[in-house]
């Protein structure tokens, strides 16, 4: 009924919509649909998601300089840490 993690996160941020969906695909094919954390690490993984480099909760933007390509496992990690540093 509109109270679900998704439908309150997609209000707040503005994510979800076409503007978000357009902003995603041209951060994908900046990064050549390659993970940017798997690449500095000089592994190739093939990236499905999109991702702050500086989350929203600690004043990151929506700018594309803010943003990367990420695959499903480096994303999974990352937002575990964060959830992990946020508890402290």
């Amino acid at each position: 009924m509109g109270t679900g993690w998704t439908q309150r996160r997609k209000g707040k941020s503005g994510r979800g919509g076409r503007p978000w969906r357009r902003k995603r695909e041209a951060v994908l094919q900046r990064d050549r649909y390659l993970c940017q954390p798997c690449k500095r690490k000089g592994m190739v993984t093939p990236a499905n998601e999109v991702d702050h480099i500086v989350n929203r909760e600690a004043g990151g933007t929506d700018a594309d300089t803010n943003l990367e390509a990420i695959c499903s496992a480096c994303h999974k990690a990352k937002t575990a840490r964060e959830a992990q540093n946020g508890r402290g």
